[in-house]
C-alpha cells in the first residue's frame, strides 16, 4: 500500500496529519437594517445565525483572511443555523477517525429555524459533518427537539458518522444513529457542554460545576451509564487530554487556559488514571473568555514542566497559539483576530483528506496460478491518499 499526500486548496505546503491546521467555527450575524453591532448582538440572543467553518494555518501570525472557508447553507431543507450570542452553543469537534468536523445547530428544514428566528422549544436540531475536502455531508436531523430548548443543543461528536453523541441542557448525554431515535446514556450531569472522543473514550464538560467527566468505558450507547468526574477543573467549555491520559488542558471559571497533570498512571482496565492525584491548575494561556482549546500532541512527552505540547485557544474574537514551557504563563502568537459581527466559538484540527482508489497495477486476466516464492501478476492494489 502506498501513502501519498497533497495540500488542501489554498495551502502552499503539505501540513502534517498530526499537526494539521486549525478549524474554528465563525458564526456570522446578519445585520438587520441599520442596527449597530451592540444593538444587534443584544437582540440576537437565542436567534438563528449563519455558520462558517474557517480554517487558519498554524504557523502564520496575524492572518487577515482564513486559509479556507466552508459556508454552511442557512436556509432550505439542508440548511443549518446556530445561536450567535449564546456562549454555550456552536461547539465543534473532529470525529474520532479524523475525517470530519461535526457542526451542531438548528435545522432550517420544515418546522425548523430561520435566520433571526426566535428560539422556541419546537425548533429541530441538526448535525452537519464537513469532510477533509470541504464538502458538507448529509448528517442527521432530529424528528423532534433533542433537548429542552433549541439553544440547549450544544455539541456533538462521532467516531465515523455511525454513532453520534450529543450534549445539552436538562437531559444528559444522548446518543443516536439517525437523529430520530435517541438514547440517553448518562444522567450523572444534565447540564452538559463540550463532548468529545479522546483516545477511544467519551468525555464531556459539565456546566455550573464545570468538571470533566468520563462516560462509562469506551463509547457507550446503552442507558444507565455512570459518568465519573476526572478532575476538579472549573471551566465549562473546551478541553484536551493527552494520549497518555496524564495531561489535561481546559479553561477555568474565568475562561483562561490551565494545565493539570496526573501523578499516577493510566489504568486501561478501568479507563481512568489510578495511583495518583491531579495537580492544582497551573498557569497556562491567559486569554479572557476562552471557549475553544485544541492541542497538538505530536511532540509531547509527559512532564510536570515543559512537555512540548502546542496549544491553540480561541475566545470570541481571537485565535492564538502557544508552546507549553512549563515555567509560567505561556507566551502566545495571535493567528487571527475577528472584527465586526463575527464570533469564534470553538476549535478543532482540520479533518484528514482521505481517498482510496485502485492502484496503478491492474489485476491479471484469466485464471492466475499463485506459486509460492515466485513473482505473480497483481491481484489487486489500493493506494491510500491522505492529506
Amino acid at each position: 500500500m502506498s501513502v501519498t499526500g497533497t495540500g488542501i486548496a489554498g495551502n502552499s505546503a503539505i501540513q502534517t496529519i498530526t499537526n494539521g491546521t486549525t478549524f474554528t467555527v465563525s458564526l456570522a450575524t446578519i445585520a438587520l437594517g441599520t442596527a449597530s453591532t451592540l444593538t444587534f448582538n443584544a437582540a440576537l440572543t437565542s436567534a438563528g445565525t449563519a455558520i462558517y467553518l474557517d480554517e487558519y494555518l498554524p504557523g502564520t501570525a496575524l492572518q487577515t483572511l482564513p486559509n479556507y472557508t466552508v459556508t454552511l447553507p442557512s436556509s432550505g431543507s439542508a440548511g443549518i443555523v446556530a445561536g450567535g450570542a449564546t456562549a454555550s452553543s456552536g461547539a465543534i469537534s473532529r470525529s474520532e477517525n479524523g475525517r470530519y468536523i461535526l457542526v451542531p445547530g438548528w435545522s432550517t428544514g420544515a418546522g425548523g429555524a430561520a435566520i433571526g428566528a426566535p428560539n422556541t422549544s419546537n425548533i429541530l436540531c441538526a448535525v452537519k459533518p464537513i469532510s477533509g475536502s470541504g464538502s458538507i455531508q448529509t448528517g442527521i436531523t432530529g424528528a423532534s427537539n433533542w433537548f429542552t430548548a433549541a439553544n440547549d443543543f450544544r455539541d456533538v461528536t462521532s467516531e465515523d458518522l455511525t454513532n453520534y453523541w450529543l450534549s445539552g441542557a436538562s437531559i444528559g448525554i444522548r446518543t443516536t444513529t439517525n437523529g430520530t431515535a435517541l438514547t440517553t446514556i448518562s444522567t450523572t450531569s444534565t447540564n452538559t457542554r463540550s463532548v468529545n472522543i479522546i483516545n477511544g473514550q467519551l468525555y464531556y464538560r459539565k456546566g455550573l460545576k464545570h468538571k470533566v467527566y468520563k462516560v462509562g468505558l469506551g463509547k457507550p450507547t446503552a442507558t444507565s451509564t455512570t459518568s465519573v468526574n476526572l478532575t476538579t477543573s472549573t471551566g465549562a467549555y473546551g478541553f484536551a487530554l493527552s494520549p497518555d491520559f496524564l495531561t489535561l488542558y481546559t479553561n477555568s471559571a474565568t475562561r483562561v487556559i490551565s494545565r493539570f497533570t496526573y501523578s499516577g498512571k493510566y489504568n486501561a482496565g478501568s479507563g481512568t488514571p489510578s495511583g495518583g492525584l491531579w495537580s492544582a491548575a497551573s498557569t497556562g494561556i491567559t486569554l479572557s473568555g476562552a471557549t475553544g482549546v485544541a492541542v497538538d500532541w505530536s511532540g509531547y512527552t509527559f512532564g510536570t514542566g515543559a512537555n512540548v505540547a502546542v496549544i491553540y485557544v480561541c475566545n470570541a474574537t481571537m485565535l492564538v497559539k502557544g508552546n507549553d514551557n512549563g515555567t509560567g504563563a505561556v507566551a502566545t502568537t495571535t493567528l487571527a483576530t475577528l472584527t465586526g459581527l463575527n464570533t469564534f466559538k470553538q476549535i478543532a484540527f482540520s479533518p484528514i483528506q482521505q481517498t482510496v482508489a485502485k492502484g496503478l497495477s491492474t489485476p491479471g486476466t484469466g485464471n492466475i496460478t499463485i506459486t509460492a516464492n515466485t513473482n505473480n501478476n497483481a491481484l489487486f492494489q489500493i493506494n491510500l491518499a491522505v492529506n
